[in-house]
């Protein structure tokens, strides 16, 4: 057969039978491993096997991400998808699947989640506001000065796509005088 082969049978005649197998990267629309077929009364086999290349699912799409088929045709046997996740975001799971002979990928889609930011930033002469909080990207917090110092900036402080926050002002000494 094509993309396949025989590997048993017990005889040519009437009931006998005969076993087939595909090919690493094919299958019978069964599903089974192996086939068998049986030898009818008319002097002909009961069927033909056939061996298809073998598909994989279509995966699901990854919120906060880029699928990128690397080879193959997204698919098909061979096919392999690389994940990266957009800024901002951080991947759990295989970065790369690939379509395996059997029809099965080589693992789950990867899962895309908001970057933390969890070291907050000193700040001479003032603080960071609401520190029990957890912060992920794009979320925002105050900066404060002590008393007798103002803001040489903006209040907002922002987690950023690399796990840091962003726009810390400083403070600066309102009660030193100017030459």
């Amino acid at each position: 057969i094509d993309n396949g082969f025989a590997i048993a049978a017990s005889n040519v005649t009437l009931g006998g039978e005969a076993q087939y197998q595909c090919y690493a990267g094919f299958g019978f629309a069964s599903g089974l491993a192996i086939e068998t077929i049986t030898c009818t009364g008319d002097g002909k086999w009961d069927s033909v096997p056939e061996c298809s290349a073998s598909q994989c699912t279509p995966l699901e799409s990854v919120a906060h991400a880029n699928a990128t088929v690397l080879n193959g045709q997204g698919t098909n046997y061979g096919s392999v998808i690389r994940f990266e996740c957009d800024p901002g975001y951080e991947r759990k799971g295989d970065p790369v699947l690939l379509c395996q002979s059997n029809g099965t990928w080589s693992g789950a889609v990867p899962s895309c989640s908001k970057v933390r930011c969890r070291t907050f930033p000193e700040m001479e002469n003032g603080w960071i506001a609401n520190r029990t909080r957890a912060y992920s990207y794009g979320d925002e917090t105050r900066a404060q000065c002590y008393r007798g110092y103002k803001l040489n900036g903006t209040s907002s402080v922002r987690c950023g796509p690399d796990g840091r926050f962003t726009n810390v002002s400083s403070c600066i000494d309102v009660d030193e005088c100017s030459p």
